[in-house]
């Protein structure tokens, strides 16, 4: 009877332990739904912990956040668009797209600008680096 009991309590206590940590895991995205929640993170809340789950564990949130507002003009309002991966393999990927740039005084982005993000698969797809095209 003791052992019945024991038993249960450790299959409890093993189930919690697995529900926990199941639903500390950031969700798995693709390489496109990474690149988003990234800029979305980056450049709508600018929170390192929103940042966190999407980013290489080697690239601190608050530098990936700093890196990547320092490559537009300060003030500027970002919206993205066209984010699709262009080459890949097993554990790394490139996605590609397109950030509109409107200054404070505009109503609508005055330019754009082709982006690249490097990915690489740790436990889910995370941002290594991201660029404009070209610098």
């Amino acid at each position: 009877m003791i052992f019945a009991v024991l038993s249960v309590i450790v299959a409890l206590v093993a189930s919690g332990y697995y529900v926990q940590r199941e639903a500390e895991k950031p969700p798995n995205l693709t390489p496109e739904e990474t690149v988003n929640t990234f800029l979305g993170a980056v450049f709508t809340s600018a929170d390192p912990e929103k940042v966190a789950p999407v980013v290489c564990s080697n690239w601190a949130p608050a530098e990936a956040i700093t890196r990547t507002t320092k490559a537009v003009p300060e003030g500027a309002h970002v919206s993205w668009s066209e984010v699709k991966a262009v080459t890949s393999t097993e554990d790394r990927v490139t996605v590609r797209g397109v950030l509109g740039i409107r200054l404070a005084d505009e109503s609508r982005p005055s330019s754009f600008a082709q982006w690249r993000f490097t990915l690489v698969h740790e436990d889910g797809w995370r941002v290594c680096e991201a660029r404009p095209l070209g610098s």
